[in-house]
């Protein structure tokens, strides 16, 4: 920019640049350092949403991509396999109230009931997760 203020003839004047909130910065009048706090205050609040959200959508993806990866997996060693649903899920009872992992599969064939035990410790070692439930369709 310095280069530019000869076109303009500024060449003897001073160029500062400020940004963001500096320019309240310099002034020392109460009632901007007050505006100072609120916009500082305000922009941290929203940088902190910011990063709740992006959490949040950064776990679904995380789970959307488990869900793809985990089909994948599941239809090598089933061919049957025609549909899955794979999803973090919240367990209530009376007295109780866990997290676990459902997933839920449709076969064009019935398994055996050694095949669904074989199936279901696979996906409980590959989840790393004891508690699953698991439902065959």
């Amino acid at each position: 920019m310095k280069n530019q203020m000869s076109k303009y003839e500024l060449d003897s004047s001073r160029l500062d640049i400020k940004q963001g909130f500096a320019y309240l910065s310099k002034n020392k009048d109460i009632q901007q350092d007050e505006q100072m706090v609120q916009l500082t205050q305000a922009l941290a609040a929203k940088e902190e949403e910011e990063k709740k959200l992006r959490s949040t959508l950064d776990s679904m993806l995380k789970v959307n991509q488990l869900g793809s990866q985990l089909y994948a997996e599941l239809k090598a060693q089933q061919p049957s396999l025609t549909n899955a649903i794979v999803q973090p899920s919240t367990l209530i009872s009376d007295s109780t109230k866990r997290t676990t992992t459902m997933v839920v599969l449709s076969l064009s064939s019935r398994l055996s009931k050694l095949e669904k035990t074989r199936l279901e410790n696979w996906l409980k070692a590959r989840l790393r997760q004891s508690d699953l439930l698991l439902l065959i369709r």
